[in-house]
């Protein structure tokens, strides 16, 4: 049986916007785009600016997760349209830096944060 591969990013909110650091794939206050923001509150069960969650992603089952799926067409440019409830979103191409292909299915859990980790995390389960 393959391991599953569970990513974490720390995002945290200001003006209205998550942005996320990960010095391990070289990103920097990388802003969440569009309607990405307004799923990430309602997941977080509401947000204020300064906020700080947790969010683990993986393309493979985790307890407690919520299903997000990918909408055709695949994008050329890196990115990708998912859906989660019926709220269409964009994931931008730094997705790649974490899988190299937009997967049809991500599983994501929103919890948070209580201890900030400098760079993202991942593990094999």
């Amino acid at each position: 049986m393959k391991p599953n591969r569970v990513f974490l990013i720390q995002p945290y909110r200001q003006n209205d916007v998550w942005l996320f650091s990960d010095k391990n794939v070289g990103l920097q206050d990388e802003p969440m785009v569009g309607e990405t923001n307004g799923v990430i509150d309602i997941m977080a069960g509401g947000a204020k600016d300064n906020d700080r969650l947790n969010i683990y992603f993986s393309e493979g089952f985790m307890p407690k997760s919520e299903l997000i799926t990918r909408l055709p067409p695949f994008e050329k440019f890196g990115g990708a349209w998912y859906s989660w409830r019926g709220i269409k979103f964009w994931l931008c191409e730094n997705q790649k830096r974490y899988t190299l292909i937009p997967p049809r299915k991500l599983y994501v859990r929103v919890e948070r944060a209580y201890t900030i980790y400098y760079g993202s995390f991942a593990r094999d389960v």
